[in-house]
């Protein structure tokens, strides 16, 4: 096992102690919001696929990164938080998913760049739209409950 897949499994048990504390405390809606963040972390690290490892650990520690954030409550106590936390992610997600997309048409996309280029930034604005329609979710219907610890 190299060192990035270490940190890969380092940062899911990271998130799974977490899980078990949240539970633990009755805290359901923060439990679901740390599964939401674990299931895509787990299908990155064990789904079998050419993106370099090392692209691999940088996802699953974003996810990991955001669930701490949350569980800890500190995206309401530090307003900043929340951009760069998104700018890293953003970056992550669209790295790791355009490379598992475009896997196959790589090569041949390598020699138009432009074509590359646009096609991994189409990709991650799609993929931070539908981030964003999912915290305006969180925000309009459950925010204040989990937030509230409930």
């Amino acid at each position: 096992m190299n060192r990035n897949d270490r940190l890969s499994l380092g940062a899911l048990a990271a998130m799974l102690a977490m899980l078990l504390l949240v539970s633990v405390q009755g805290r359901g809606l923060m439990s679901a919001l740390l599964l939401l963040l674990m299931a895509p972390s787990l299908f990155v690290f064990r789904w079998p696929h050419r993106v370099p490892r090392a692209h691999v650990a940088v996802f699953v520690l974003a996810m990991a990164l955001t669930a701490t954030l949350y569980t800890l409550n500190l995206f309401a106590r530090i307003s900043w938080l929340d951009k760069v936390v998104h700018l890293y992610c953003g970056f992550a997600v669209t790295l790791v998913f355009g490379l598992m997309l475009y896997d196959r048409v790589l090569a041949a996309l390598a020699r138009a760049r432009l074509l590359l280029a646009t096609s991994i930034f189409c990709v991650g604005a799609t993929i931070a739209v539908l981030w964003e329609i999912g915290e305006w979710i969180l925000d309009r219907y459950v925010a204040g409950r989990i937030v509230h610890g409930q």
